[in-house]
């Protein structure tokens, strides 16, 4: 269910679960994403908002501050050829899609109810782009609170979820987005900013042998 108004139940962030509560979750989850993006959306619908590393220039509010370590090296390596080369066919694939996305699939925008039913909140930056993005951003946000993706992936997949499996660059995305985060909090986050940039760098360089492979 995909709700526009106050929703009942409780955000990811508020659940303590077993494991076997766990499993109900993440499937449930899974479950209702895939019903998401296999929703119609027609050219009524309008384009969501690009995460920002698909854009052809950061936000301007990313580009204003002090010079600062972190937030300096986050663009930087948004900046670098092969980061580059594997976010541009992302970039086309977003602007063409004809599919539904949330686009700010965060712990507290996902509500349970008791009785399992699932409901994503908070549509600002909802419309027509990439479902990988969701995918992506919900792995990891089960990821950072103890939850399994498995689980998830496999039952997005198996109620038809038309991103399983996302392109490997989608990682580089998600990393220099997660990589932004912790560089723009106040005192920043040096030890995490590293890892994510690194990660990113990693699935970049990862995605250029496949490129290959496909244009033979």
């Amino acid at each position: 269910m995909v709700w526009t108004g106050a929703a009942p139940g409780r955000d990811l962030m508020s659940l303590a679960l077993d494991e076997p509560s766990a499993i109900r979750l993440t499937d449930a989850v899974g479950r209702a994403l895939a019903t998401l993006h296999t929703a119609p959306a027609g050219d009524d619908v309008p384009v969501a908002r690009a995460p920002w590393p698909l854009l052809s220039e950061p936000l301007p509010s990313m580009t204003t501050h002090p010079p600062d370590r972190d937030r300096d090296a986050v663009l930087a390596t948004w900046r670098e050829s092969a980061v580059q080369a594997a976010l541009r066919p992302l970039s086309v694939s977003w602007a063409h899609s004809d599919r539904w996305t949330h686009g700010d699939l965060s712990a507290s925008n996902v509500i349970t109810e008791t009785d399992g039913a699932v409901t994503f909140i908070d549509l600002e930056s909802a419309g027509r782009g990439d479902p990988c993005w969701d995918l992506v951003t919900l792995e990891q946000t089960f990821a950072s609170i103890g939850l399994s993706p498995f689980g998830f992936r496999r039952a997005y997949a198996a109620a038809g979820g038309p991103a399983s499996p996302c392109p490997l660059a989608w990682r580089t995305v998600r990393a220099l987005v997660t990589a932004w985060q912790h560089a723009a909090l106040p005192g920043g986050n040096h030890s995490i900013v590293e890892q994510q940039l690194d990660e990113a760098r990693r699935c970049a360089r990862d995605v250029a042998p496949s490129m290959q492979e496909e244009s033979r």
